[in-house]
């Protein structure tokens, strides 16, 4: 069960922690703030999830991430 979160930006790492325990403070990310890392009870997977919305400013709700989707097959020389 891997719980890192790394957050890059143009291509850097420039955030990288288990999301089970308190992060670093230095170089801390504004949307770290107010989450329950590390928390005695903490839901990991939820915490990590929450903090990606805020980054991503992309909401995937948790239905949608269980359900199952349809793949597509490119047949070969098909431009994309």
């Amino acid at each position: 069960f891997d719980t890192y979160v790394t957050v890059a930006k143009r291509g850097k790492v420039v955030r990288s922690f288990d999301a089970g325990f308190r992060p670093p403070k230095r170089g801390a990310l504004p949307a770290e703030q107010g989450l329950d890392w590390g928390r005695k009870g903490q839901n990991v997977w939820a915490t990590a999830w929450a903090f990606n919305e805020r980054l991503s400013r992309t909401h995937i709700s948790r239905e949608w991430f269980e359900s199952t989707h349809p793949t597509f097959i490119v047949k070969k020389g098909a431009l994309l």
